[in-house]
């Protein structure tokens, strides 16, 4: 019976992690362009988020060991925008470069709109 028992659970885990990936995957959006970030996320009921380029104040990133491996992480967008001032956005990849051309996209709007990063 014990045997039966750990192999239903690790069943059990490995569908709860699979359907998390598939409602990750069909239910979350991103759309970076020149001047904002957008973020959709629903399967059913889609809600949509805008964060201007030009409000993001700091983009970093993080990797647990795993997620290092594979060159997954979760990065982190931190904004003066009031009704998204913080951002997680798990399960990016590539990491490091999704997270530096979200920061040119950054720098490059606030030096067309000729703000000093060091000044907002």
């Amino acid at each position: 019976w014990l045997w039966i028992a750990m192999a239903l659970l690790v069943l059990v885990l490995w569908t709860y992690h699979l359907a998390l990936l598939i409602v990750r995957r069909l239910g979350v959006r991103y759309q970076l362009t020149t001047q904002r970030l957008i973020h959709e996320h629903g399967i059913l009921r889609r809600v949509t988020d805008r964060v201007e380029a030009i409000d993001i104040d700091d983009v970093s990133f993080v990797q647990g060991v795993v997620e290092r491996m594979f060159g997954v992480g979760t990065i982190r967008i931190v904004s003066s925008d009031r009704s998204t001032p913080e951002l997680l956005m798990p399960g990016v990849a590539p990491v490091k470069q999704i997270a530096d051309m979200i920061d040119e996209v950054r720098r490059k709007e606030r030096q067309r709109r000729a703000l000093h990063i060091e000044a907002v």
